[in-house]
Order: structure tokens, then sequence, then C-alpha cells
């Protein structure tokens, strides 16, 4: 006879169900992780195996590859975006290496965050 107690103990835990907003953010964030270390020549069913789901689950939410790269784009660069920084590229008051000064003291410390700097660097630079 099998022990019930024992076998509960020794079953792997039950994983949470995500909701949809919850699951679309788990899939985001692992792919700007997965896409920053392994380029975006990686496949999509790699991806879904790190993050631990199914490929076809990984599909439902982004029926293809391109709308996945779309949407790390979106949350990594353009959705950083200060449309001040457009005045000020096209405030012709100001020389143009005083312009780029500006802008890039405002824009490289939005961009380039602690966590994007390592993916950046690890990805440019394998071997240091």
């Amino acid at each position: 006879m099998v022990n019930t107690e024992e076998t509960r103990k020794d079953a792997a835990p039950a994983r949470r169900r995500l909701d949809a907003r919850e699951r679309e953010r788990q899939i985001i964030e692992g792919a700007v992780e997965f896409f920053a270390r392994r380029g975006l020549d990686a496949q999509m069913r790699e991806l879904a195996a790190e993050l631990g789901i199914a490929h076809t689950l990984l599909y439902h939410y982004f029926p293809t590859k391109r709308q996945l790269i779309e949407r790390v784009y979106e949350e990594t660069i353009a959705g950083r975006w200060d449309p001040k920084w457009e005045a000020l590229l096209d405030d012709s008051s100001i020389g143009v290496e005083d312009k780029l000064h500006a802008f890039y003291r405002e824009y490289l410390p939005a961009i380039l965050t602690p966590s994007g700097c390592a993916r950046w660097c690890t990805r440019a630079c394998p071997t240091a």
C-alpha cells in the first residue's frame, strides 16, 4: 500500500498559475535577458525552455519572433524615450556640440541602466 503522505512530500511543488499579465511580463523580462545573452538569432524554443514554459504558450502570447523582439525593443529602448529630447535636438538656438552633450547627459542614464550595461558588456565582450 502506498503512503499518500510520503508521496505528496516527494512530489514536485505545484506551480502557481500566472494570470495573463503576469505571464506576459515573465516572457518579456526573460526575453530581454535571453536575447541580450544569446543574440537575436537564438531560438524561441530555447527561450521557452529557459522560462520553463511550453513553446506553444510562448507563441500564444507572441505569435512571431519578430513580435516578441519588437516588444523587447519597446520595453528596453522606445519605452524610455522622453519627448523633450526631440525638442532639445531640434532647438536651433543651441550649438550642435552643446546639444549633443545635453542630450547624452540625459539619454544615457535612462537607457544604460546597470542591468542593461551588464547585458551589453557581456554580449559585446564575451571573454572579458
